[in-house]
């Protein structure tokens, strides 16, 4: 990449605010989810809780990838988290007790 096109790129992340650096983020994540790149999903969902710390479902799907690396225990430990911080959710609690089993 050249100076100019990585110079406009750092300008456009700075204009850019947490909350909308966080949904490039989440979108990347979400689309390495579909397609099976569950350790570039987690570090991509990491950034995106990293600049919006408090929108569940970032710590759901993250979760969602541990599960399916079999990594039960950060699966189970995210889940909660998104459960805690919007315990009306039913999804958040059901995906809790899947994990339970898998746990034993």
């Amino acid at each position: 990449m050249n100076n100019d096109k990585k110079n406009q790129n750092n300008e456009k992340e700075n204009k850019l605010t947490n909350a909308e650096l966080a949904h490039e983020h989440a979108h990347d994540a979400m689309h390495c989810l579909v397609y099976g790149n569950f350790k570039a999903a987690i570090e991509e969902f990491t950034k995106a809780i990293e600049l919006n710390p408090n929108n569940a479902d970032l710590y759901y799907h993250r979760g969602c990838a541990y599960k399916k690396l079999k990594q039960y225990g950060l699966a189970f430990k995210n889940i909660q988290i998104a459960a805690e911080m919007n315990p009306s959710y039913h999804l958040y609690h059901i995906t809790l007790e899947e994990l339970k089993e898998y746990k034993k």
